[in-house]
């Protein structure tokens, strides 16, 4: 029976599909970190730097959970690494419940001497039309199973929804 469900699962489509989307995500997340090394950083601390220089204002575990679209918690242990390095800040407001994270002088520095040759190097295979068709069918899987797992995932670049 074995084979059979191995026959089954490499004949299905949509599975895949996936198998070459995780295994391209992989591949150039791989090239991205090696890049990243070099600054001592990984993809996900430059995901927290990006997103709070987009933002320009401090933001909030839950802001970053839901941009990052991961648990609360690991951003949270994310962030308190990141503030022992020096690139983020923790302060509570008053008046506020939620602690604040915003940059340092120092986050916003490296941020700024990032290079994105390995993204740059990986994508140029494609022309410009067939990116921006990627990134629509991208957003579309992205935004589609977000609502199936219950995720309210609102892009970060349309005006303040918080």
């Amino acid at each position: 029976m074995k084979g059979g469900i191995d026959r089954l699962v490499l004949n299905n489509t949509n599975y895949s599909t996936w198998i070459k989307l995780d295994q391209a995500r992989a591949a150039v997340a791989r090239a991205r970190e090696l890049e990243l090394g070099q600054y001592g950083l990984s993809v996900v601390h430059v995901s927290v730097l990006s997103y709070l220089v987009m933002k320009n204002r401090s933001l909030t575990i839950d802001e970053i959970s839901r941009w990052n679209l991961r648990e609360p918690h690991s951003v949270s242990t994310l962030i308190s690494r990141m503030e022992k390095i020096g690139l983020v800040k923790k302060e509570k407001i008053p008046g506020d419940k939620k602690l604040r994270i915003s940059l340092t002088d120092k986050g916003r520095a490296i941020h700024s001497q990032l290079t994105y040759r390995s993204i740059d190097m990986a994508l140029s295979i494609l022309s410009d039309e067939e990116k921006d068709q990627m990134s629509a069918y991208l957003e579309r899987i992205r935004d589609h199973t977000c609502h199936l797992l219950g995720i309210d995932f609102k892009p970060p670049f349309l005006l303040d929804q918080e």
